[in-house]
């Protein structure tokens, strides 16, 4: 929590789509717990068609079927992003290992980028039913601050016309970052 992932997620897209060398599939939901399998096929076919699609999951599975035929045609490989993926509920988990092995079919190399918290881990090792999406998947976790964290609260402060060293004693910044790991956690004791 507040270690800087979405920040640095949305990094990458803007990377991503300044390189126009992926086309993104952004998933966006306020209620990502009640999210469902066809309100992702919905998103996926938005983002890579430019279109709403309202139809049946089996029709939403044969166009996105069709969309990455023809993606495969114009060598495009998708991403497809979900920030906040911790809160997804499990068949919906389940149903983007499907999506993925679809788009092999057709050479697509789908890229799949779920961003979360460490719970979303904890759930992919725990839950049997998950354990197809683990064997596919490469977990990269954001480590505490450590040594930037420093560097990180000092540029907050110049930001606002602020000095660290004139703010902190050196006594005060080693309990700082010894209790705060993550730039939110930072942002809270500082």
């Amino acid at each position: 929590v507040g270690s800087g992932k979405t920040v640095l997620l949305h990094k990458l897209m803007h990377e991503w789509e300044q390189s126009n060398k992926r086309k993104l599939i952004q998933v966006y939901s306020i209620a990502r717990r009640k999210y469902t399998s066809s309100q992702l096929a919905s998103a996926i076919l938005r983002d890579l068609t430019g279109k709403n699609v309202y139809a049946s999951m089996e029709d939403k599975g044969r166009l996105i079927a069709d969309v990455f035929r023809a993606a495969a045609k114009r060598n495009e490989r998708p991403i497809l992003i979900i920030d906040e993926a911790h809160e997804l509920p499990t068949e919906v988990l389940k149903d983007i290992k499907k999506i993925y092995e679809v788009s092999g079919k057709f050479s697509v190399n789908l890229a799949v980028l779920l961003v979360g918290q460490s719970v979303l881990e904890r759930r992919l090792r725990d839950e049997v039913t998950l354990k197809e999406v683990l064997d596919r998947i490469e977990i990269v976790r954001l480590d505490g601050v450590g040594q930037e964290g420093r560097d990180y609260l000092a540029h907050k402060l110049r930001r606002v016309g602020g000095d660290i060293d004139r703010i902190f004693t050196a006594d005060a910044l080693g309990l700082l970052f010894q209790a705060a790991q993550t730039p939110l956690a930072i942002n809270n004791l500082a």
